[in-house]
């Protein structure tokens, strides 16, 4: 078993000619290197037996050649050339930490800490409304701190590609039942503020991540109708642009906020692309079968758009375990003719 990061976490390094994975090829999850100009696998850890590695919680930090893992609860920085680990954090007793996010300078890195309530659903969480916080991490010294915390349960930590100032966390839960699903929030004040308008039931959006300018989040969601949309909004103005999608999707994501891919849903399981041009939604265009499934976060497809925008890697568990895939786009749908 396989799988790429999340899709909101950077997975390219090396002047992207290598990519991150998770894989089990030792007999148990360890953080890998693949070549993508060979297809050589390169096992950067090694993990021993009873370390419990998080296999979707990894981000590079492409720009220095550096990776951010959990490992029992332990948050490690990985040298991705040499495989050296250090130990930057650990989480206290009762508490878990959530996917790390490397500023764009570099400087720090930002996480999510959540009041641990295991053997639950994601509703009973909800309900639960523990005690979560954002935490900043001084990735220099090493030193940590609270920058938000509220009685509710908080997630998807997310760090501006542009800006190092600037953050996002998500109101997490049923998205129909949360307060207001994105925030963003100023590292310099500590300024917590909504992004985008309130919405009320059945009109909802989930699965938030940054484009690349770093001012801008998209996300998809449903309509007051319900219909499923795509959109846009902008963390300072609040500037929001929106289209409905034909049909709806698992996950999205994009670079610029113009071409934009998703993993469709059980009914139509392909990897799909659509377009915004002049205000409307032009797709969806099929790029392959993925044939995937969503049974547990490690089997869901979450593709993601190459840095060099040509082409879409993904997981799927269509041979009965998830491994990494990559369709090409093709000139058209790229709209480079």
């Amino acid at each position: 078993p396989s799988n790429h990061p999340y899709f909101t976490n950077p997975g390219w390094f090396d002047d992207n000619r290598q990519l991150l994975i998770a894989s089990d090829r030792t007999g148990r999850t360890d953080l890998a290197a693949l070549d993508l100009a060979n297809g050589d696998l390169r096992t950067i850890t090694a993990c021993t037996p009873g370390e419990e590695h998080a296999p979707y919680h990894i981000t590079a930090d492409a720009a220095r050649n550096l990776a951010y893992i959990w490992v029992s609860g332990r948050m490690e920085r990985v040298d991705l050339m040499s495989g050296e680990r250090t130990v930057l954090y650990v989480s206290p007793h009762g508490w878990k930490g959530g996917m790390l996010n490397v500023t764009c300078d570099g400087s720090r890195g930002a996480f999510g800490l959540v009041e641990t309530h295991d053997g639950v659903t994601l509703e009973e969480r909800f309900a639960a409304r523990p005690t979560s916080r954002v935490m900043l991490l001084d990735l220099a010294t090493g030193e940590v701190e609270v920058v938000h915390e509220r009685d509710c349960l908080l997630g998807h930590v997310n760090t501006s590609p542009a800006d190092p100032h600037v953050i996002s966390f998500c109101h997490e839960g049923p998205w129909t039942r949360v307060e207001h699903r994105i925030w963003a929030l100023d590292l310099r004040d500590g300024k917590a503020w909504k992004v985008g308008p309130d919405l009320h039931a059945p009109a909802c959006v989930g699965h938030e991540y940054w484009l690349a300018d770093g001012h801008r989040i998209a996300y998809h969601g449903f309509d007051e109708v319900p219909r499923p949309v795509l959109g846009i909004v902008d963390v300072h103005t609040g500037e929001r642009s929106e289209a409905h999608q034909p049909v709806k999707t698992k996950h999205s994501h994009s670079l610029d906020g113009e071409l934009i891919v998703g993993d469709g849903s059980e009914t139509r399981p392909y990897i799909l692309a659509w377009r915004f041009r002049d205000g409307d939604l032009e797709g969806p265009w099929p790029l392959c079968r993925h044939g995937g499934g969503w049974s547990e976060q490690r089997r869901h497809v979450h593709p993601r758009i190459s840095p060099d925008g040509r082409s879409v890697v993904f997981t799927s568990d269509a041979a009965g375990h998830p491994e990494v895939y990559s369709v090409e786009m093709t000139e058209w749908v790229r709209g480079d003719e």
